[in-house]
């Protein structure tokens, strides 16, 4: 990475409250960064409260037409961060699905079309591939449930409003992301928590396979994709390229904790539309960004681990941990 690129930049980034924006914008602000966090007005921000402080704070919405050119009027960005997308927590319909992903993301284009941007930055899905193992850029898209279909929309949207009013963009797909405040409904914080109170973790018969990978390192490629030269006009896969069960996954973290809990596959049936094989490419992010992985499972297993442990003992586990894990 550039060494001080990001000291007073602008940076406006939408889904700043969420897991993976909160990560970004705790980095971008440790860098220097100008940022400016988008958020609708009930949105929770327990994530970047220890950074609040040295946020500038936007109200808005994505269909608040309004508040959104307000916000990029306010901000005058020199880049943005499309991270705001419905289906990361569940309980979405189809029709917010395409609503958001799909359409908020194109009001958000129309919102700083003119503006001068140097980067246009859309996260994406891995699930936009659909199933497969070793899949690359290059690969014929072929997304199996609304969500991956409407970030694919977002996706398609992007290059074709950016092409048509010449705004640079970048399009990052995450894998199997885990690390500190991931939803503790999820496999790996559910697991862990489960874990810490000795009880058995209720699972499905773990089979699939799925690329997991450290949000340190995400947001590493999310930084490279925004500063780096040659990533303008090009989508790049952040991922390890090495598939690992979910049931495999289950035992090194109950063995990490050296707990005392179950493992219990087959408590959970799959998916009706389980993916079971996915696994990523990262040979381009490699060549071209010459981003890679700085963790290794272990180590990224152990940090989470860390982190959750001490959100424990503050009894902050929250309303989720009553929900059944669906891995």
């Amino acid at each position: 990475m550039q060494v001080g690129y990001w000291a007073g930049r602008r940076v406006f980034v939408t889904g700043a409250s969420g897991f993976l924006g909160s990560h970004l914008v705790r980095r971008l602000v440790g860098l220097g960064g100008h940022v400016f966090a988008f958020l609708r007005p009930a949105s929770e921000t327990q994530r970047i409260a220890d950074v609040i402080d040295r946020v500038t704070l936007v109200e808005g919405d994505l269909f608040d037409v309004k508040s959104l050119e307000r916000g990029v009027a306010v901000a005058r960005p020199e880049l943005v961060y499309h991270l705001a997308a419905a289906g990361v927590a569940p309980d979405c319909d189809d029709e917010q699905l395409v609503r958001v992903n799909a359409m908020g993301t194109l009001q958000l284009l129309r919102a700083c079309a003119g503006s001068g941007l140097l980067r246009f930055v859309y996260a994406g899905s891995c699930f936009e591939y659909g199933e497969g193992s070793d899949l690359a850029e290059s690969q014929p898209l072929a997304p199996t449930s609304v969500y991956a279909a409407s970030k694919l929309a977002g996706h398609a949207i992007t290059q074709a409003f950016c092409h048509r009013h010449s705004l640079p963009w970048v399009s990052l797909r995450p894998f199997t992301v885990y690390g500190p405040w991931e939803r503790t409904s999820r496999l790996i914080p559910h697991t862990i928590f489960r874990g810490l109170k000795g009880e058995d973790v209720l699972v499905t018969p773990g089979e699939q396979e799925r690329d997991y990978i450290f949000v340190d390192d995400v947001i590493d490629g999310f930084l490279l994709g925004g500063e780096h030269p040659a990533a303008i006009g090009r989508t790049f896969n952040l991922c390890t390229g090495q598939p690992v069960k979910v049931r495999d996954i289950v035992c090194q973290v109950l063995d990490l904790l050296d707990s005392r809990s179950r493992p219990v596959f087959g408590a959970l049936p799959y998916r009706a539309d389980e993916m079971f094989r996915q696994s990523g490419d990262n040979r381009l992010a490699r060549s071209v960004l010459g981003w890679a992985a700085r963790y290794s499972l272990l180590e990224g297993l152990r940090l989470t681990i860390e982190w959750y442990k001490g959100i424990a003992c503050l009894g902050e586990q929250g309303g989720e941990m009553v929900r059944p894990c669906r891995e």
